[in-house]
């Protein structure tokens, strides 16, 4: 008999529900502290249970717990999940209830569920976009009070060498003083710790093959592609560019009324940390004077506006991602911008690995 169960998971405890595939409830539904030993004693009322839960803030645990023990787990997206079968009044049992209802049916939005390997790899990269936030943070922390009193540094980076020289030496009060000393105290020990971070990054980039290919791209380097690597995980995964770049949220909201179809502003849908990753090469690959994009950019920005002038490349850089790892190609020049570009550099137009 087939067994389907629904895990409300929570920081201390998870809920359990598990149904027959007629729906009806198998067990008592059962609120377990989250403890290894009993919830594999749960478990072994079942035999070859299938289950689901939601991909929350701690569901890294559980699915390497159920998986080590060669249980059948999906990862439900919660949005997702939620959107499918809503509910005004919720709980822990009905929560589990719906989620073993889900997967009875066949209806789980799962989510893709990377190996140990790059999920660590991942969550290590994403380390370093968080420390280097936070100095970003400092950052305009320190800039917002020297606005405040309308000090202006002669300098194109206060924080260079000339630049703390100078913010030493502008006449704020004392609090503000102290402020902005505690800030640059703090930068000042995140740094060495971005620098660390980044030597070892660096490292496994140059190990990566894939990572290696798609850092030919404009605009991406060696972080952007290491990063974009372990994020896609299994490019095989996407049938096309299309759903590619849709698991990105970059393209445009639709919805039809009656015979019209209306077009918006893009999804925002999916992988946010791919989202911001690409779109920050697009913005980047604009200081290569001598490429693709860059003229695609000008082209599409005196027409719309830079902002989608920007996602726009930002779909060409997903789509040349796509086919790259997907075909295990170098960078070529895309076809429909061939005829928008004059004089690129033979370099970006790299023959296809043989």
């Amino acid at each position: 008999m087939n067994t389907y169960i629904g895990v409300d998971l929570h920081k201390d405890y998870s809920f359990f529900t598990a149904i027959n595939r007629d729906g009806k409830i198998m067990a008592p539904q059962r609120r377990i502290v989250n403890r290894e030993g009993d919830i594999l004693e749960y478990l072994s009322l079942f035999k070859n249970p299938k289950l689901t839960l939601e991909a929350t803030l701690n569901w890294y645990w559980l699915v390497d717990l159920l998986q080590d023990y060669n249980y059948d787990v999906t990862l439900a997206h919660p949005k997702k999940a939620k959107a499918i079968a809503s509910a005004k009044i919720k709980s822990d049992k009905i929560s589990s209830k719906i989620l073993a209802d889900l997967l009875r049916s066949d209806l789980i939005p799962a989510c893709y569920i990377p190996d140990r390997e790059k999920r660590t790899l991942r969550d290590f990269l994403r380390h370093r976009a968080v420390l280097v936030s936070i100095r970003t943070s400092l950052k305009n922390r320190i800039h917002a009070v020297l606005r405040n009193f309308n000090f202006h540094c002669p300098y194109s980076n206060l924080f260079g060498k000339s630049g703390r020289a100078w913010l030493k030496q502008v006449p704020l009060q004392t609090y503000y003083k102290t402020i902005t000393d505690n800030f640059l105290s703090l930068i000042n020990a995140v740094e060495p710790k971005i620098s660390e971070v980044t030597k070892i990054i660096k490292e496994l980039a140059e190990d990566n093959p894939q990572a290696r290919l798609v850092d030919e791209i404009p605009g991406i380097d060696y972080y952007s592609a290491l990063l974009i690597v372990l994020e896609i995980g299994d490019i095989k995964r996407f049938p096309d560019h299309r759903h590619f770049c849709s698991y990105i949220g970059i393209v445009p909201s639709s919805h039809r009324s009656g015979d019209i179809d209306y077009t918006g502003k893009i999804t925002k849908e999916g992988n946010s940390w791919l989202r911001w990753i690409i779109i920050e090469a697009a913005q980047t690959s604009q200081s290569f004077l001598n490429n693709p994009y860059h003229s695609l950019f000008l082209k599409i920005s005196n027409k719309k506006g830079a902002a989608i002038a920007k996602v726009a490349v930002a779909r060409k850089i997903a789509t040349a991602i796509y086919y790259m790892l997907s075909k295990n190609q170098h960078f070529k020049l895309p076809k429909s911008l061939r005829s928008q570009v004059s004089g690129v550099s033979p370099v970006l137009a790299i023959a296809q690995r043989g």
